[in-house]
C-alpha cells in the first residue's frame, strides 16, 4: 500500500496540515482525517471536499486517483459550496462568491482588478481580515476563516506595513 501526503486546510483546522492517506483510498478518507485535525462542521452539515482552486467539490465516494488527489495535492474541507466574499478598499466594496478552496492570493488578484490598482499599488497592498489586524498569507484558503457555519467573509485591502530604519 502506497501512502501519499496531502496538504489539508478546512473549517476549524489551524493552518496547513499535512495528512497521510493510502493512495488507493477514497475522498471520504480526507474528511475522516480532517475530523481528526479539528474540522468544525456541525452534525447537520455535509462536509464537502475540494482540490485547491477547483470550482466544484469532489464526490466523497470517488477514489483519490479518479479525483486526481495525489502526493502533495492541496485540498479543503468545508460545509459551504460557496463563500460570499466582500473586499473593502478606500470606502468602496466589491463582492463575489468563491469556492472555499480559493486562496487568499486569488481573491487579492480579483480585488486588485476590481479596484483598478496598478501593478505597483497592488504589490504595496495586502488583504486583511475585516475587523482585525490579521493578514493571512496568500496560500491560505478562504474557507479557513469565519464562523463555523458562516458562508461569508470580509477583507479590507490595506497598505503593507513598511518598516523604515
Amino acid at each position: 500500500m502506497n501512502m501519499i501526503e496531502v496538504f489539508l486546510q478546512g473549517k476549524g483546522i489551524s493552518g496547513i496540515t499535512i495528512i497521510e492517506l493510502s493512495s488507493d483510498g477514497v475522498v471520504e478518507d480526507i474528511v475522516t482525517a480532517a475530523a481528526q485535525h479539528g474540522l468544525a462542521i456541525a452534525e447537520n452539515e455535509e462536509p464537502l471536499v475540494w482540490v485547491e482552486e477547483e470550482e466544484e467539490p469532489l464526490s466523497l465516494k470517488l477514489s483519490l486517483a479518479d479525483a486526481k488527489v495525489k502526493n502533495h495535492s492541496r485540498v479543503h474541507v468545508h460545509p459551504c459550496r460557496r463563500i460570499d466574499v466582500a473586499v473593502v478598499f478606500n470606502g468602496q466594496t466589491q463582492s463575489r462568491t468563491f469556492p472555499p478552496s480559493t486562496t487568499v492570493g486569488k481573491v487579492k488578484k480579483w480585488a486588485v482588478r476590481e479596484f483598478h490598482l496598478s501593478d505597483t499599488d497592488a504589490t504595496d497592498h495586502v488583504l486583511q481580515l475585516a475587523g482585525t489586524t490579521k493578514q493571512p498569507t496568500e496560500d491560505i484558503h478562504i474557507g479557513s476563516f469565519g464562523q463555523a457555519s458562516a458562508c461569508s467573509l470580509g477583507f479590507d485591502l490595506v497598505p503593507k506595513v513598511r518598516i523604515q530604519g
